[in-house]
């Protein structure tokens, strides 16, 4: 008897059916998750529809939302142009769309195509992107390696770490394990890396290096016009601009500025009705600044040979550090005025001073952040390149006196006449005309190897063996300078009896104290004497930041906020008795050194003296500061005042403590009213200095006669006239020329106003 298969007759148990395809999403938990928008897209292709009719006919019918009648046509496009990016975000309609997909697919975790599950972790704002982005490189590995073609989430999911460049460094030091670089020179967080991996997102180390300096400012100069929400440019000013690049296609911004005002500018540039290159030379030096119709223009125009501006890692050529040479830094030109063991000191063209570290200057140099200016026509003036301009330029006079001459018996040496005629020995013409030769191939003029260098005559190689070098160099700086503060001799001396033990030959006292000697200086003063003591010595370092200029790029950028006492007796109005010394709370303007408002009282400094000068401002220009400079007072760190320049959007940077030069230009205006104002009135307490030679008719309480409010009237005359028009040596005009001529280059700025 045949036996068959048994079968079981009973209905299996079958899960429940979608009305579309149970379509996986791509790249889940990876930070290459797709986005909704972009599952939609691909659902509705695996159906053979357009993405249109799915969410017509499927998606918004789940939703209880039907289609019938034509107006939702011209709806719906204008949903998917202009808001369909809300579908990735974490908004009301997101959660909707999501819980109607998941219930027509079954898919139940279409959430993470979105950022729903990040609701309580991240805010909205500026989250997503108003446009579509793509890496067309991406896409294209993908196509050529047969992979589904898809729209990524995110451009990449993780955490970045951003640190200053010198910060890192050290930290690198102290915290080996935590921060290092890679063999590309980038930086890297191992712990980070690995802690980001679990949950298959990135870390990023990011440093201050990686940002342009002068794109950094460019930003912080165009600031004010790019927080006005209704930015927008004045009709005339913008056909009168086309006007004029219909004649010239690119123009510089000084030459645009004599014909357009500079707020119209700035806004026309924002707006894209014109194209410039905030990478290539700050706004602020605006001969330098070439402005074209549009980028398409500007791509074919070569500007950077004619811009003294070398932006980050444009060359590779090695640059030439020596006294007096020029170099730009963060877009700004400089002179090294000294190039020391140590450090190394900078001068700009403004008269500001700057000392930094030999380390960190070169490191600088190496990323491409410090060059050469580039200057049109120098690198070849006349066939001469800038090799032989520095040979030139090492020679003197009698230098150059010989190798005229030796030039002159050569070229009658080859017409023909002889050494005894020319009364040189044949060996010593056969020796120019050597290095003639040699001169001519290596630099392409020959005259450079006949000049005579008198001024490297001699043997300048050190006599002392190296073993003793060695031993002074480390008695010096561990025994010398240290804060015991031995004297010369003593130290000299130890050195001596530790060279005699080890058969090495002892330098001389008097070489010893020559090496002290050129090691004289800021960083020698400082191991020896302390801090304070060696602050004496130091270059001023006049620069906030050195991607800002210290004084800003244009008026209200930068205003210092300080408060002084008036060495003034005041008496009351009513009574007439002393009431003492009051106190001013001034805000200047760094830029032009005007002072934009100034408040008087007999209370002690506090965030109501600050708030009520800062709304002195207010009333006379209605407007406020971009950047506020203040010391580390505690009034300055008050929550009224901080919640204040928070609500504004006003940056506060605290001046470093011990460092009087960084609030220089706030010392300079109160000692010049004091010289120039208080001491010249009554009641002024100059007496009292010197209490020993007082007496009574001289007294400053008995010559007191002005009151608060009269003496704050004066004080303001003082102030916004008579010191807004002094001549000012340092600008070489009065404070409130700099500033009208701050105005007409930054313009007219629409924000706090």
């Amino acid at each position: 008897m045949e036996r068959y298969e048994e079968w079981d007759m009973a209905m299996p148990h079958l899960p429940p059916r979608s009305r579309l395809y149970r379509l996986e999403p791509i790249g889940m938990g990876t930070p290459y998750v797709e986005s909704l928008t972009s599952y939609i897209v691909r659902l509705a292709d695996a159906h053979c529809v357009t993405p249109k009719a799915l969410v017509m006919y499927e998606i918004l019918p789940s939703q209880g939302q039907a289609v019938t009648a034509l107006k939702h046509y011209s709806r719906l496009n204008m949903f998917w142009r202009e808001n369909a990016s809300t579908l990735n975000g974490f908004s009301s309609i997101a959660r909707v769309w999501v819980e109607a997909l998941q219930s027509l697919t079954t898919c139940d975790n279409l959430s993470f195509l979105t950022m729903l599950t990040w609701t309580e972790v991240i805010t909205l704002g500026r989250l997503l992107r108003q446009r579509k982005a793509w890496c067309p490189i991406c896409y294209e590995e993908w196509r050529q390696t047969n992979q589904v073609i898809y729209e990524p989430l995110f451009d990449g999911a993780g955490w970045e770490e951003w640190k200053p460049e010198e910060k890192l460094v050290e930290l690198a030091e102290s915290m080996p394990n935590r921060y290092q670089r890679d063999e590309k020179g980038s930086w890297r967080c191992p712990p980070g890396e690995r802690y980001a991996a679990r949950y298959g997102l990135t870390y990023c180390v990011r440093s201050s290096a990686e940002l342009n300096p002068i794109y950094v400012r460019n930003l912080t100069f165009l600031e004010d016009f790019l927080r006005d929400p209704d930015l927008q440019v004045d009709k005339a000013a913008l056909k009168h601009m086309r006007e004029l690049f219909v004649e010239e296609p690119v123009m510089t911004l000084k030459a645009l500025l004599e014909h357009v005002e500079a707020q119209h500018i700035y806004s026309a540039l924002l707006l894209k009705h014109f194209y410039v290159d905030l990478n290539a030379a700050p706004l602020a030096d605006s001969e330098y600044v070439h402005i074209f119709r549009d980028e398409q223009v500007a791509k074919a125009y070569i500007i950077l040979s004619e811009s003294p501006y070398r932006p980050p890692g444009s060359s590779s050529e090695e640059m030439k550090v020596e006294i007096g040479q020029g170099v730009v830094w963060d877009g700004r030109p400089w002179n090294i005025y000294n190039h020391g063991e140590t450090s190394v000191s900078l001068r700009s063209e403004r008269g500001d001073w700057v000392e930094i570290a030999r380390e960190e200057f070169y490191a600088l140099v190496s990323q491409g952040k410090i060059g050469q200016p580039i200057q049109k026509g120098h690198a070849n003036i006349g066939g001469v390149n800038d090799e032989e301009l520095a040979i030139l330029a090492k020679a003197n006079e009698q230098d150059y006196r010989e190798g005229n001459e030796r030039h002159r018996l050569l070229q009658r040496y080859r017409a023909g006449e002889t050494p005894e005629q020319l009364g040189m020995s044949y060996s010593t013409l056969h020796d120019w005309e050597t290095k003639r030769e040699d001169a001519e191939r290596k630099y392409g003029h020959g005259y450079i190897g006949l000049l005579t260098k008198y001024q490297r005559v001699g043997n300048t190689q050190r006599k002392l063996p190296d073993d003793s070098i060695k031993s002074m160099m480390d008695f010096i700086e561990n025994d010398y300078e240290t804060d015991r503060q031995k004297p010369k001799a003593h130290s000299w001396g130890q050195m001596v009896r530790y060279c005699e033990s080890k058969g090495i030959h002892p330098p001389s006292y008097k070489t010893y104290c020559k090496e002290i000697k050129k090691r004289k200086g800021y960083e020698q003063t400082l191991k020896r004497k302390g801090r304070r003591a060696a602050y004496q010595e130091k270059v001023p370092y006049l620069s906030l930041d050195q991607s800002t200029p210290r004084h800003g790029d244009f008026p209200w950028q930068i205003n210092h906020l300080d408060h002084f006492q008036p060495d003034i007796q005041l008496v009351s109005s009513r009574t007439g008795r002393v009431l003492g010394k009051p106190w001013a709370t001034v805000m200047s303007e760094a830029y032009s050194r005007r002072v934009p408002a100034v408040y008087l009282s007999f209370d002690p400094p506090s965030h109501r003296s600050d708030m009520m000068v800062i709304r002195e401002c207010v009333r006379r220009y209605k407007r406020l500061p971009q950047i506020l400079v203040v010391d580390g007072g505690s009034d300055f760190n008050s929550v009224y005042f901080e919640s204040l320049l928070a609500y504004y959007n006003i940056t506060k940077f605290e001046r470093p403590a011990a460092d009087p030069r960084a609030g220089s230009v706030e010392e300079r205006l109160f000692g010049t009213t004091k010289t120039g104002f208080i001491d010249n009135i009554l009641g002024n307490t100059q007496a009292s200095k010197t209490p020993r030679e007082m007496t009574r008719s001289i007294d400053p309480r008995h010559k007191a006669t002005w009151t608060l409010a009269a003496f704050y009237r004066r004080l303001c005359q003082w102030c916004y006239d008579v010191y807004d028009n002094n001549y000012h040596t340092t600008l070489e005009r009065t404070p409130r020329e700099e500033y009208e001529a701050g105005i007409t280059l930054s313009g007219v700025r629409p924000y706090r106003i």
